[in-house]
């Protein structure tokens, strides 16, 4: 997605894109990690104001995390719920079977 962010912030396609050298390639992306823009700013700037707005309706000791208030793509919210259930199949294989739990009270 940098790729596209940066060829719409410069005017240019991401073919012209790929005759960039790496180093500068490398310095975009690095300058994009410290101050993002567009659309995934907004996404930040929106979090955070959620976040706000709900810390004063927390119980005491609660804290909130910006990243649940973000949008998310619906591949990486697919590629995360793939995750947990696969952990949660490890986790079931990796137990002992009900009647050696039993059998070890």
């Amino acid at each position: 997605m940098f790729e596209h962010r940066l060829a719409s912030l410069l005017g240019r396609s991401l073919g012209e894109l790929d005759e960039l050298p790496a180093r500068e390639l490398e310095r975009w992306a690095r300058y994009w990690s410290e101050e993002p823009w567009g659309p995934h700013r907004d996404n930040l700037h929106a979090a955070l104001i959620i976040t706000e707005l709900l810390r004063p309706h927390l119980k005491e000791g609660a804290s909130l995390n910006m990243d649940k208030f973000m949008l998310k793509p619906k591949a990486d919210l697919d590629a995360a719920a793939r995750a947990k259930f696969v952990a949660q199949l490890n986790s079931m294989a990796d137990a002992p079977p009900a009647r050696e739990r039993a059998r070890r009270r």
